[in-house]
């Protein structure tokens, strides 16, 4: 997947970028690891207020939509998390089926798509628990992924329940 956002980048570019992110599909040819992994968004440091507040996500993250957004437009940050929200829930049903079958290759397609996105809508933990469950993944790592997925599920479940109380004080209806 080409996760390059050249700057300066217009809202249009930005859009089309997550896009083309959230609607990665396994057995895409961009869904091979490749050998950009450690060129990909930095995604966990130790200056993250989210990290210093144990928050799931990092509101901060959340600035840039609205410098993009122009007045009188729908909100892109609101369209960005139904998106996560629903086509995410579903990658996370066939990311469980795949450890549940032990099919590691099928692990790292899955994490890796979900980490750019993560990471961009500012859900820090769970791109870093995706680094870890792709790298493990592509690894053919098994028991570290069994290890590791039920800590990334219970990030995943708090990420969106902070997404859905945002949608709905922003007044949508969460899918």
């Amino acid at each position: 997947m080409n996760n390059h956002l050249p700057k300066p980048f217009t809202k249009e570019h930005l859009h089309a970028t997550v896009e083309q992110w959230l609607s990665y599909r396994i057995g895409s040819s961009e869904g091979s690891r490749g050998h950009n992994t450690d060129e990909e968004v930095s995604i966990l440091t130790d200056s993250t207020s989210a990290q210093r507040s144990g928050e799931a996500v990092d509101r901060g993250a959340w600035k840039i939509f609205d410098q993009l957004d122009e007045p009188g437009q729908p909100n892109s940050l609101s369209h960005f998390m139904e998106i996560f929200l629903r086509d995410t829930t579903r990658k996370m049903a066939e990311l469980r089926e795949a450890v549940a079958a032990g099919n590691t290759s099928t692990v790292g397609k899955l994490a890796h798509s979900l980490k750019s996105v993560s990471s961009l809508l500012g859900a820090l933990r769970l791109a870093a628990y995706c680094k870890s469950l792709e790298a493990h993944g592509f690894d053919s790592a098994l028991k570290p992924i069994q290890a590791l997925f039920p800590q990334m599920e219970e990030e995943f479940q708090a990420v969106c329940g902070i997404f859905k109380d945002e949608l709905t004080k922003r007044g949508l209806d969460p899918p």
